[in-house]
């Protein structure tokens, strides 16, 4: 058994055989063990049977050539020598699984790849919005500003944006529908929408470029004389 001294720190081998009285314990001997003596400091020690079966960190830290050094005789040292090999090859075995796991997983990712980023983004990451339609508005403003005729107590509505074209190839130039809302009892249209509003009158136009190139934009702007209190106006390419 190994023993190690409290006195001095030194660890060395004792063979069972050289302890008289050894004994398998019981469930009436838990208390078996021996007094010993440490060779080098001569300090009295108390040695139970737990204490002197060879624990797992304990092989783990020896291999031959320190038992040796204990005075463990060779054909003792083969229980110790076998759990520690046993011990590194769980180990070795461990590592290699891991790794194996982790080419495995890189592997499904490059083929997946596209599937599994459009799933990441529609369910954690940032989610992907729609293309825009080849043609579209962008930029839309309108402001408000007081007729210059006398007497005109109206205001001239003018309305400005950008009909892009997302396509690679020309298009031909699409109408623009204006919409202009206020409150209801202003007009006598009967559209209210859903905000409740009520349609003061509406608008088309077509800016005067017949095509717009393919990857540009076209500049747009159109007025219009209101003498009703605007609430909101909505500019949208007409399907007509």
């Amino acid at each position: 058994m190994i023993v190690h001294c409290p006195g001095c720190s030194q660890t060395y081998f004792l063979p069972p055989d050289a302890v008289a009285g050894f004994k398998n314990p019981t469930s009436s001997q838990s208390d078996l063990g021996w007094w010993l003596s440490c060779g080098f400091c001569d300090h009295q020690l108390w040695q139970s049977y737990e204490q002197s079966l060879p624990s797992f960190p304990t092989i783990m830290e020896m291999d031959d050539s320190e038992l040796s050094s204990l005075g463990v005789p060779s054909q003792d040292r083969t229980p110790f020598i076998k759990s520690a090999k046993a011990s590194n090859r769980s180990w070795v075995f461990g590592v290699a699984s891991l790794l194996i796991v982790l080419i495995s997983l890189g592997g499904v990712g490059y083929l997946y790849q596209k599937p599994l980023m459009l799933f990441w983004y529609q369910t954690i990451g940032k989610p992907i919005l729609p293309s825009p339609k080849p043609l579209h508005l962008n930029n839309v403003s309108y402001t408000l500003k007081a007729s210059d005729s006398e007497g005109d107590d109206s205001q001239i509505l003018t309305v400005k944006g950008q009909i892009v074209n997302a396509a690679a190839t020309s298009r031909l130039t699409p109408i623009i529908r204006v919409s202009v809302w206020t409150d209801c009892q202003e007009t006598t249209s009967g559209v209210i929408s859903a905000q409740g509003d009520c349609l003061y009158f509406e608008w088309v136009f077509k800016p005067d470029s017949a095509q717009i190139g393919g990857s540009t934009w076209l500049p747009f702007e159109t007025s219009y004389p209101v003498s009703a209190k605007v609430r909101r106006v909505e500019v949208a390419i007409s399907p007509f």
